[in-house]
């Protein structure tokens, strides 16, 4: 894929992206249901995903405390699931060792996952040769031009580039198309504090610790899902409150740096990937879980772009040739309003088979060069047939 990312600010990852350090938050269900799937399967897939691209990735695992009555009743299902390859039951006595605190919990270590900085996730991605990306760019809406090509349209900037495929992934802004999203800010607060300095992997209670990076040590977080938002001072109060009920001798800091974000979140508390129309996908409403989703929603988008779930590892390019003059005295194959792309790329394969070496297809029909055409056409491509696509004055009368 050739892709542009546009960006409606003036760098990348500022917004909700600039969390400077973050957990992954896995919330491993144990129901026989798909919503108990995904929840599993995105966690590993992310940890797994983070392990392979993200050299940041502190890969130390997530430990829960057994904070509460619910929080044990799910630690003591997980220990019977007897995989001790993925899960850890840990006494207060060697969190205490590990970690350098003072609490008196024991609890349940997820070996896989960890912490990393959601921020420089988004400029490693992004540091691809096929990926441009276009920073100011106020996303409004899209257009379709005909099948197979569209336009996406900014604020206060004409563009003119046509897509064959478009993905929108701007937060709240989804509400266009997906009322049900709402916000949810999210905060964290870093301080020095040299109690919980030697912390080793994030350790989840009624909030969360994080370990160190950068001689600070962050603590989370404060989730509002309503209108009146809490005053900096009530974030900071609220947070090292929660983590005072668990390390002791936490201390007190005048010397706190607060983050604060939007996020979007669904009803269900589930996010949202998939096309809401001809080729154009949406992926949303991640709210806290956005670092253990991410990855696999979109995978989930990209293997619906390309038509594949396990794409072909045969890769080949070519550069697209423009378009010749139609033969007209010779078999000539015209098309007109061919919408679904794995049929044009059927007819490609005829007509490769039966020497038809010009193909005509009307404005209303699907690219020629779309990603999935291309796939159906099985490599026919290739070989001696020229494409041209006619305005309806341009075509012949016998036509």
């Amino acid at each position: 894929f050739k892709i542009d990312v546009y960006e409606k600010n003036k760098s990348i990852a500022l917004g909700t992206s600039s969390n400077p350090w973050a957990a992954m938050y896995p919330k491993l269900a144990l129901g026989d249901d798909s919503r108990s799937y995904f929840l599993t399967q995105s966690y590993f897939y992310a940890a797994n995903f983070y392990k392979k691209y993200i050299t940041s990735f502190k890969n130390n695992g997530v430990l829960f405390l057994s904070n509460s009555d619910a929080r044990n009743e799910w630690i003591e299902k997980i220990i019977k699931l007897d995989r001790k390859d993925i899960f850890e039951s840990q006494t207060k006595k060697k969190i205490n060792k590990i970690n350098g605190i003072d609490q008196n919990l024991d609890g349940l270590l997820v070996k896989h996952g960890g912490c990393l900085s959601p921020s420089a996730i988004c400029k490693d991605l992004l540091k691809h040769p096929n990926i441009s990306i276009h920073l100011n760019h106020d996303y409004q809406k899209y257009k379709h031009i005909r099948p197979g090509s569209i336009l996406p349209i900014f604020s206060k900037i004409n563009n003119e580039k046509q897509y064959s495929s478009l993905i929108v992934a701007s937060g709240l802004d989804l509400k266009n198309y997906i009322p049900s999203i709402n916000s949810m800010r999210g905060s964290i607060i870093g301080v020095k504090c040299n109690e919980l300095s030697g912390i080793q992997y994030p350790i989840n209670h009624s909030g969360y610790v994080l370990p160190q990076v950068n001689g600070i040590t962050w603590l989370g977080s404060s989730y509002e899902k309503t209108k009146h938002l809490m005053s900096s001072e009530e974030i900071q109060e609220s947070i090292l409150s929660r983590a005072s009920e668990v390390f002791k001798n936490i201390g007190s800091s005048k010397d706190i740096v607060e983050w604060s974000g939007i996020r979007s979140t669904l009803p269900d508390r589930m996010p949202l990937a998939g096309a809401i129309d001809n080729n154009v996908y949406v992926i949303g409403g991640l709210a806290s879980r956005g670092l253990s989703f991410a990855p696999l929603l979109a995978e989930i988008v990209a293997s619906e772009i390309s038509g594949f779930s396990s794409p072909n590892k045969v890769l080949a390019t070519f550069k697209i040739p423009p378009s010749s003059p139609v033969n007209w005295s010779g078999l000539v194959l015209a098309l007109d309003a061919i919408n679904d792309p794995g049929n044009l790329g059927t007819i490609i394969r005829l007509c490769d088979w039966f020497g038809i070496s010009d193909l005509v297809c009307s404005e209303t029909t699907v690219d020629c060069y779309n990603s999935k055409v291309v796939q159906s056409s099985m490599g026919s491509h290739t070989r001696a047939v020229s494409y041209t696509h006619l305005r309806a004055h341009e075509t012949p009368e016998h036509l």
